[in-house]
């Protein structure tokens, strides 16, 4: 049997009877060109082109629909991701800056314990040394300001930081500052 014997139905349907003989089996789709009239046989064909068009207009609209769902699904996932990364964001910010608000009072509190001890009288020298042995071309109220070398703090706890607050006060005293702004600004300065 060949779309020759039946001159009257198309190419596009005569592909339609190659998937109906699949579908129902081939005697019945033989016995169906026999036996309906024309007429009939068209109907049929063209019904069964119908349900196979419909059936691919609904098979596509509802992989378009979960195609959208699981994009929206995914959108939703990644601002859930999003929301939680600057959540952790904010918190590391804030950390931080607590532990930054607590390195602050401490160096405070160490510059004004070394403001105490820098306001404490100086012991005078046992023997009095004039001024040009000792190499000071300045004289009276201005005293040399030296700048002496200060490492920065590493963030170890112990003999680390002791070590940069003794640091810290040498240069203080060498530079000689006096505002506890100063202060608290060099010792910033060499965190």
């Amino acid at each position: 049997m060949s779309s020759s014997d039946f001159p009257y139905i198309s190419p596009e349907q005569w592909e339609a009877v190659g998937v109906m003989a699949g579908t129902f089996g081939q005697d019945r789709i033989h016995e169906m060109l026999r036996t309906f009239p024309q007429e009939k046989q068209i109907l049929h064909v063209n019904q069964f082109m119908e349900n196979i068009r419909r059936t691919r207009e609904q098979s596509a609209k509802e992989a378009h629909e979960n195609a959208q769902l699981q994009v929206q699904e995914r959108l939703s996932q990644l601002q859930q991701r999003e929301e939680a990364l600057s959540l952790r964001e904010r918190q590391c910010m804030y950390d931080r800056q607590v532990e930054n608000d607590d390195l602050r009072a401490q160096v405070q509190a160490l510059v004004a314990h070394l403001s105490a001890q820098a306001q404490q009288p100086v012991p005078q020298p046992i023997i009095n040394i004039p001024e040009s042995l000792m190499g000071n071309s300045n004289s009276g109220n201005n005293p040399r300001k030296y700048k002496i070398p200060v490492s920065n703090y590493d963030g170890k706890s112990g003999r680390a930081l002791l070590e940069w607050i003794l640091d810290c006060n040498k240069g203080i005293r060498a530079l000689g500052l006096t505002k506890n702004d100063e202060q608290v600004d060099f010792a910033m300065a060499h965190l």
